[in-house]
């Protein structure tokens, strides 16, 4: 993907939020009048005070008073929307992105580490946000305000005018061509501090490995490396970052000034050239001068805001233009029988799947062979040929736990009663430990004591337990248990599925008598039936 792709990519997510937008432009653009109307009756007032040696004319003052107000207040107005507005469209990116991950389950999370998914809801969404809110109006401002002064300096001076016309080219030219490789710098940033998050995230969980090999002072510098990369990275961007705006105000300010030495010398008499100037429109002038460029400054300051989001689209386009596909109403499962499976990535083929209700399968097969991504195409969560369409539930090595009460960690806030609640967690045998809590059920995560894999496992069990799932998808879910802690979750797995249908990947004893058939999966092909049948 270039930036272009990805820069028409975000140009149509802001297209869902047009009419927001339209009038925070339109708002911006009345009170960029306002401001005009303002400085012209100033103007006034001062040409009242200074040539006139009068007082200021009530009325005067009364429409400088009116201007400021309205100005004030839409201002505020302008603030809130956006506000609303960078709210909503966050909110909405969010939504979509967990739906994805819904959808895309375990086996979308787990191609990338934790530390990806952190930056993508902090940082990525967040600078769409910006992009969509701040920068999309600010764009179509940058474009009509400039026209808007020049019109109306036109009539009190058209030399001035012609004069803010020849430069204002030069600032978006300047602006793109300092822009243009800030995309790259942001893109690269964001790597770094990806890389060095991960980095400090996965050292911190390996603290007793490193302490039983001593190696603090390899990772130390692995760290610090990282570090370095981190801020090489970040000071290329702030100098891009003071570059375009050294230029814009560089130009900016020229401009204004040979509008105020034009003014001063006819003011002067010493140019007598076009439309004679007063202390009124002079003074006018002046004050409009910076305006006509305040916008497009404004705008390349926002112009990294373009290229964060287009270094965030980078990463979320490719997830947010996969097709979420339309929950199917799944009947009860019955059977199902397959004639050449296969899937692609990784490749993985089967002459044959038979499957029966109530039939418990032991999944075999050396470590990275491909188990897991059976069963998660098994799910519909990677490509393949076929997908089971039931209730389906997985129990995989790593509980994830959240915060919360220990009530919601097992029901995953979906309703259910005290009764089913309770017979679950007796088959997990978990009710006496429950009991021992110092506010049983309701207990904030927080306040447990620490948790053991064997517990930790019980509680992943009462979940799928309490989904009432027709197939159970188990991916060696005593991997990281004791033998004596496996063979107690085993027998608990064993009495709470009967009846269930249960695909079991599992490298650890487990008595043959349990399983209907015996699949396993080597050099790319899956054998289904009993193994030694198919040498």
């Amino acid at each position: 993907m270039n930036d272009s792709q990805l820069s028409d990519w975000l140009k149509q997510q802001s297209t869902a939020y047009k009419s927001p937008l339209q009038t925070i432009t339109f708002i911006s653009i009345v009170l960029f009048a306002l401001q005009l109307s303002a400085f012209w009756w100033l103007a006034q007032v001062m040409e009242n005070l200074i040539v006139d040696s009068a007082a200021a004319n009530p009325r005067h003052l009364q429409y400088l008073a009116l201007s400021l107000i309205f100005m004030l207040l839409l201002s505020k107005m302008k603030d809130a929307m956006m506000s609303r507005v960078h709210h909503t469209v966050c909110i909405d990116l969010q939504s979509k992105l967990q739906q994805h991950m819904e959808q895309g389950g375990y086996a979308m999370i787990r191609g990338e580490n934790n530390y990806f998914w952190q930056q993508l809801w902090l940082d990525h969404i967040p600078a769409i946000g910006n992009y969509i809110t701040y920068y999309s109006p600010q764009k179509r401002l940058a474009a009509l305000t400039p026209l808007i002064a020049i019109a109306i300096i036109w009539p009190v001076n058209w030399i001035v005018a012609v004069t803010m016309l020849v430069t204002i080219p030069s600032l978006p030219l300047f602006m793109y061509l300092v822009g243009k490789g800030a995309a790259n710098q942001h893109r690269k940033q964001f790597i770094a501090l990806e890389r060095l998050g991960s980095l400090f995230v996965d050292r911190l969980k390996s603290l007793t490995l490193l302490n039983i090999f001593n190696a603090h002072q390899q990772q130390e510098t692995i760290l610090k490396k990282a570090s370095d990369d981190l801020n090489e990275r970040t000071m290329k961007v702030v100098s891009v970052a003071f570059l375009s705006n050294t230029v814009l105000d560089f130009f900016s300010t020229l401009a204004v000034a040979l509008v105020a030495v034009f003014v001063g010398f006819s003011l002067l008499g010493e140019i007598d050239f076009g439309i004679p100037i007063g202390l009124h429109h002079g003074l006018f002038l002046l004050l409009v001068a910076p305006q006509v460029f305040s916008e497009l400054k404004h705008l390349g300051k926002l112009y990294h805001q373009k290229a964060q989001a287009v270094a965030a689209a980078h990463n979320l386009m490719p997830i947010y233009t996969q097709d979420l596909k339309e929950a199917a109403t799944k009947a009860p499962f019955t059977a199902i029988h397959w004639q050449h499976f296969q899937m692609d990535s990784p490749s993985l083929k089967a002459d044959e799947i038979t499957l029966k209700a109530g039939d418990w399968v032991r999944l075999s097969g050396d470590s990275g062979s491909g188990k897991t991504v059976f069963l998660e195409a098994l799910m519909g969560q990677r490509s393949a040929s076929h997908s089971l369409s039931a209730n389906i539930a997985m129990l995989n090595q790593q509980t994830c736990l959240k915060q919360g009460s220990l009530k919601d960690n097992i029901t995953l806030n979906r309703e259910v009663n005290d009764s089913a609640l309770t017979q679950v967690l007796k088959a997990v045998q978990l009710d006496k430990w429950v009991a021992a809590l110092p506010q049983g059920i309701e207990t904030s995560m927080g306040e447990v004591p620490l948790i053991s894999g064997g517990q930790q496992q019980r509680i992943a069990i009462a979940r799928i337990l309490l989904s009432d799932a027709d197939i159970f998808l188990l991916d060696e879910p005593t991997a990281h248990l004791t033998e004596a802690m496996h063979q107690e979750i085993a027998e608990i797995l064993k009495r709470s599925l009967v009846g269930k249908t249960v695909i079991w990947a599992s490298h650890k004893t487990l008595p043959e008598t349990w399983f209907s058939q015996h699949w396993q999966i080597a050099n790319s092909q899956l054998l289904t039936g009993n193994p030694e049948n198919n040498d």
